[in-house]
């Protein structure tokens, strides 16, 4: 009996040797090479799209503390822009009238917690990793996230079939946790007015993706 028990451990360990071998035989590595926004990422997506769906929804939920930063990212930009545009304002602009300045002075007092997030999460994305000549801001690439020894996942925890929980590292649930209850605020900006007004006419400039 011993013996038989172990010649079924013997053939079952080479029958995943073997596949093991044939899966790798399938595998194809692609090295992308580009300059910097040449659409290395944009390609790989594509990849991904057409031959593994299913590491892109492995993978988007890891992507939440990039959001929350994109998010934070445009509220402070708007908020810095309307500010200049008050203190350069002519008599007479409905766009920065006093009860324009007054409601946007009331939402930026409403916001300025989220706002002041946004370098602590940057540091977290970032890994504590920071760039030469002042420069601040979240640069995240796909893949970045197997760096992040914050980020745990929990087999026990299924968020779907197929997928695991990701336990978000601090201050991203911290972030979470205020632009959801600042959600009817950021609402209240993006919709006002005189944002429209200065997005419409290019004076504030955010990433494409702002309006999502």
């Amino acid at each position: 009996m011993p013996s038989e028990i172990s010649e079924r451990i013997d053939e079952e360990i080479k029958r995943e040797a073997v596949l093991l071998r044939e899966k790798k035989r399938k595998e194809v590595q692609v090295l992308l090479l580009g300059q910097a926004e040449s659409g290395k990422s944009t390609l790989q997506k594509q990849f991904q799209l057409l031959y593994a769906q299913q590491s892109l929804e492995i993978e988007r939920p890891t992507w939440r503390p990039a959001v929350y930063f994109n998010i934070i990212k445009a509220v402070r930009m708007i908020l810095s822009e309307l500010e200049y545009e008050f203190a350069a304002r002519t008599p007479g602009d409905p766009h920065t009238s006093d009860d324009v300045v007054s409601e946007i002075i009331r939402l930026r007092t409403a916001l300025l917690p989220i706002v002041a997030m946004e370098d602590a999460l940057t540091s977290e994305i970032n890994g504590g990793v920071s760039i030469p000549g002042g420069r601040n801001g979240g640069y995240v690439r796909s893949g970045w996230q197997k760096l992040r020894s914050e980020k745990q996942q929990s087999p026990d925890s299924p968020t779907a079939e197929g997928s695991t929980f990701v336990k978000l590292p601090e201050t991203a649930s911290l972030a979470a946790k205020a632009i959801s209850r600042s959600a009817m605020d950021i609402k209240a900006l993006w919709q006002h007015r005189a944002v429209q007004h200065f997005i419409n006419n290019k004076t504030i400039r955010l990433d494409e993706s702002a309006a999502l």
